[in-house]
């Protein structure tokens, strides 16, 4: 991972990692493609969530918070257009926040610089609740 601090509240994280190039140019799999030959919305937004939590405890880290990226609330996604067997994605991820964190995910495709799909998760760290001991109600005759 390589990062750059901008300032002591930005943090640049420029380079995360990415799959070693194929020595041919021919798609290595269709694992996450649905029956039309594209890649499947539900993929789609399992990668929106892996890339955001990793983004929003890259946060925390730097933040020195510690925490990790909390648990999500909510994910609003929005579909663009299709990315087919083949498509090189670039995923950006914005993050904000500190008690409830919340990152914007953009999926593009990097050759035809087209947006794939936009989504926001909120995440927050959870709290202790309080502790509930069920006790039957005893019986009246």
């Amino acid at each position: 991972m390589s990062v750059r601090d901008s300032s002591p509240t930005t943090l640049d994280t420029t380079h995360i990692g990415e799959m070693p190039p194929a020595k041919s140019k021919k798609p290595r799999s269709g694992d996450m493609l649905n029956g039309h030959g594209i890649m499947d919305q539900g993929c789609m937004l399992w990668l929106i969530d892996e890339c955001s939590a990793t983004a929003l405890a890259a946060q925390s880290f730097v933040g020195g918070q510690g925490e990790g990226s909390g648990v999500s609330q909510t994910m609003n996604v929005t579909f663009h257009s299709p990315a087919a067997l083949g498509t090189r994605l670039r995923i950006i991820n914005t993050t904000m926040g500190t008690t409830v964190k919340e990152c914007q995910s953009e999926m593009w495709d990097q050759d035809n610089q087209r947006l794939v799909v936009k989504g926001m998760q909120i995440m927050m760290q959870p709290q202790p609740g309080k502790q509930y001991i069920w006790r039957p109600t005893p019986i009246v005759p």
